[in-house]
């Protein structure tokens, strides 16, 4: 298959001026039987040339129509400082009875390496630089792609909020409590009415794993298979922090039941417990509503980026609420989404009882 693809991909790359690839690796294979597979054709330097994503079944396809579109709606936007830093899409094809996307390669080493080397995220300047660079990025990104404004208020929630909820009611499930939280949910954006929101770019996985960095800086963000040309821009700013605070206890395994360097992570454990066979939770929970320094660079960096998009405090509770919603979905496995669904209900119950201050230090 990787001779076919290799082909194919040299085909597409000369029509368009691009140097031929001669060989190629596998760096990803998604676990789930209806995922997809990621070679890196490499060319006669022997260095990065191409991406080919190929799906595995007729079940992955529509993602990588998702993520061609999102490239094309990037590129057809040219945001001037990030362009160098984006896969450029080049084709979308089936070969050998399997679709494939095939797009440049874009330089740099993951986050996430960073992320797991020892001692990392024990060290606050180390977090904090990481916050920061991808922080940064985001910014531009969503300062390039701006194509125009929301106004919150009763239509806004049935455009941009309802249809999320009424695809997890579809995939997810649905109950009493959830109802309440969807009427709660349209009338918080009502008391927002007025409140004016930016339309940018949504990467909707920014995650350590998804971001490229290069001598510091970052080189590439890959995986925009749940990218949108236009949204709104609150899903990327919690996905960061939410994702660098899920596997905290992977990357620095916990002691005794406490985690080096990240005594409120104990702390949020004891007072939430867990979700069995799910540990994100106790991490998201610590991130935004722990105590520790950790939570206080991750609530001063929701803090910068709410000023940046001119969007009042009272917009964090709203939508983070809808993102947890989004999370539910992004990812089609039993323990994911009942992680979340029982991450929702659990702040959703904590917030009406009124024992949690959202986005603020918990007591």
């Amino acid at each position: 298959m990787i001779g076919a693809v290799r082909d194919w991909a040299n085909t597409a790359a000369a029509g368009l001026g691009l140097p031929q690839v001669t060989d190629g690796i596998v760096i990803g294979v998604d676990y789930s039987p209806a995922a997809k597979v990621t070679l890196l054709l490499l060319g006669t330097d022997g260095l990065p040339g191409l991406v080919a994503k190929l799906a595995r079944r007729p079940e992955t396809e529509p993602v990588l129509v998702a993520e061609h579109r999102a490239l094309q709606a990037l590129w057809s936007a040219r945001p001037p400082s990030i362009t160098a830093e984006l896969p450029r899409p080049l084709a979308l094809e089936r070969v050998a009875g399997r679709l494939v996307l095939l797009s440049t390669a874009v330089p740099g080493t993951p986050l996430s390496r960073h992320y797991y080397s020892p001692g990392h995220v024990r060290h606050p300047e180390r977090v904090d630089r990481d916050l920061a660079v991808a922080g940064s990025w985001l910014a531009r990104l969503q300062k390039e792609t701006c194509s125009g404004t929301v106004t919150l208020g009763p239509d806004a929630f049935e455009e941009w909020i309802r249809p999320t909820f009424r695809r997890y009611q579809a995939e997810v499930g649905w109950s009493v409590w959830e109802s309440d939280l969807l009427d709660h949910l349209s009338d918080q954006c009502a008391r927002l009415g007025g409140t004016r929101v930016p339309l940018v770019a949504v990467h909707g996985d920014y995650a350590p794993g998804n971001i490229l960095l290069d001598r510091g800086r970052i080189s590439g963000v890959v995986d925009w298979e749940l990218g949108r040309g236009a949204g709104l821009p609150f899903s990327d700013v919690f996905k960061f922090p939410a994702s660098y605070g899920s596997y905290l206890d992977r990357a620095c395994p916990p002691a005794r039941g406490s985690l080096p360097g990240h005594p409120g992570w104990a702390q949020a454990r004891e007072r939430w417990g867990g979700v069995p066979g799910w540990t994100n939770g106790t991490g998201i929970l610590y991130a935004f509503f722990g105590s520790g320094w950790f939570p206080d660079l991750v609530r001063s960096f929701l803090s910068a980026h709410l000023a940046r998009l001119e969007a009042p405090p009272a917009t964090a509770p709203l939508f983070f609420l809808v993102f947890l919603a989004e999370q539910a979905l992004a990812l089609e496995q039993p323990a994911y989404r009942a992680g979340y669904r029982a991450l929702l209900r659990l702040l959703w119950e904590e917030s009406t009882a009124g024992r949690l201050g959202v986005l603020e230090p918990a007591g």
